[in-house]
């Protein structure tokens, strides 16, 4: 942890957590990608994450992580980053932990300055969307995916979280569909904040935050009112577990 508090110091990322390999996938569709970062800032941390789904190495890396952010050990975070790279497919996950490790994101700005970002590349399912759609808000590669077949009664967490910002029916007829939905459609249902392009490096999504850093403050109070005016499904979640 201390290894990783001096790089995000010095305003650069964490690639990846220590519980995931840097070997790629050849499916992975960073491969090749260069990790170019020349809006170089301390005030944001990526985590990032390599293969579909989570093992409980990676749910107790990120809970670690965003735990030593919120005590300071970053210096002044503004923006968690998930980098999602996804090759489907990826199982909705149970685990008190995951639950746990979503809901924290999902409350994030109401305990700290801190806005949560999921940054989709590849194609993402299950525990992956999950995560992304818990955050605050969404950024994807134009490229990406996003499926949502999966049964609502089994994937209560992500069948909550699409819900609070589509309706439950909504949710439940793409669930039931099993819907496999491109990152225009994503941005037409107001799900994905912008569209990326992230084929040759990640250099948009630094600029994105660069630009959407400059109005944290007023971002952070709609985001804070929005997550205290809907309840978190995480918490009844993780109450019957």
């Amino acid at each position: 942890m201390e290894n990783l508090a001096a790089e995000v110091q010095e305003g650069f990322v964490n690639w990846p957590l220590s519980s995931v390999s840097n070997e790629k996938s050849t499916n992975s569709p960073d491969k090749g990608v260069e990790k170019t970062m020349p809006y170089t800032t301390p005030d944001f941390i990526v985590l990032s994450k390599f293969q579909p789904g989570f093992s409980p190495e990676q749910i107790a890396d990120f809970r670690d992580t965003i735990e030593a952010a919120l005590e300071g050990a970053f210096g002044q975070i503004r923006y968690l980053v998930l980098d999602l790279v996804g090759t489907l497919p990826a199982q909705t996950v149970s685990d008190p932990a995951f639950l746990q490790l979503a809901g924290e994101i999902e409350t994030l700005v109401r305990s700290s300055d801190m806005i949560s970002v999921a940054c989709v590349r590849g194609e993402v399912a299950g525990a992956d969307l999950e995560l992304a759609l818990a955050a605050n808000l969404l950024v994807a590669d134009a490229e990406a995916k996003f499926s949502f077949e999966a049964e609502p009664t089994s994937a209560l967490g992500l069948y909550g979280c699409l819900a609070k910002k589509l309706g439950f029916v909504q949710a439940e007829r793409l669930m039931d569909q099993g819907q496999v939905l491109t990152t225009q459609q994503m941005s037409d249902l107001f799900l994905v904040k912008e569209a990326l392009d992230l084929s040759k490096n990640l250099d948009p999504l630094w600029r994105f935050l660069e630009r959407s850093g400059r109005r944290h403050n007023s971002a952070h109070s709609i985001y804070r009112a929005q997550s205290i005016a809907a309840p978190s499904i995480y918490r009844s979640l993780t109450l019957n577990t």
